[in-house]
């Protein structure tokens, strides 16, 4: 049985085709991704760390526990916006400690509540004196779907290679803090839900799509063939 080739039909399929095979792909790198991060957490969480533990690479100290004391720097302060507590509006407070030996890390105090259009920032309460913060080490990744007013208090994400660049003794991290001192903001984090075996899930089903589509093509075609025979 011969085919008579269909140029746009083809093409159709084609790029339907190479579409569901490319996110049944993307998917599975998805999920190597998350599998590899949850056997990093499970390592890490177990592991505390020093002011020392900062001069590791930020990928090694990501999700390890670590405890530093020194002194908030309030001016440098800003607000990760529009995040929310258990369905309440707010915001996540981030600011700068400096320490002893002249280094900044970016510290993640907490959650307070913030109605959504205030356009006043919320007063956080800063002790001026030296404190000890503990937290669990969070490498900060860039989002590339949102972007950040520079010149705001308020941002959507931290841009730690921007803030990098500009501060040569900036921890290229983010902690986020837990426990502390009482001082109205929430630190109640949830643990990270890495989710694998979903992107597993998501790839199977690109993949099923794709065979899917494969077979019906086949059989469309032959049934055109013999149609046409007839």
């Amino acid at each position: 049985m011969i085919f008579k080739f269909k140029f746009v039909p083809f093409i159709v399929f084609v790029l339907a085709f190479a579409l569901l095979v490319r996110l049944g792909v993307w998917q599975i790198d998805r999920w190597g991704e998350k599998t590899e991060l949850l056997k990093q957490y499970e390592i890490n969480i177990n592991i505390s760390l020093s002011e020392d533990g900062l001069e590791q690479d930020i990928i090694e100290t990501n999700y390890k526990k670590l405890s530093i004391t020194g002194v908030w720097v309030p001016k440098d302060m800003f607000f990760l916006d529009m995040r929310k507590h258990k369905g309440i509006s707010g915001m996540q407070v981030v600011m700068p400690m400096l320490l002893s030996n002249g280094k900044k890390v970016l510290i993640n105090r907490g959650w307070v509540k913030h109605t959504l259009g205030n356009k006043d920032n919320p007063i956080i309460k800063t002790p001026i004196n030296k404190q000890n913060i503990s937290g669990i080490i969070r490498s900060a990744n860039k989002s590339y779907f949102m972007t950040n007013d520079e010149s705001s208090k308020r941002k959507m994400f931290v841009d730690i290679e921007m803030l990098t660049e500009n501060e040569n003794n900036l921890f290229p991290g983010i902690v986020i803090q837990v426990g502390g001192e009482e001082d109205g903001l929430i630190r109640n984090w949830q643990k990270p839900n890495f989710r694998p075996a979903m992107h597993l899930g998501y790839a199977i089903m690109w993949f099923a799509f794709a065979i899917i589509l494969l077979v019906m093509s086949l059989y469309m075609s032959i049934n055109r063939e013999k149609i046409e025979g007839q």
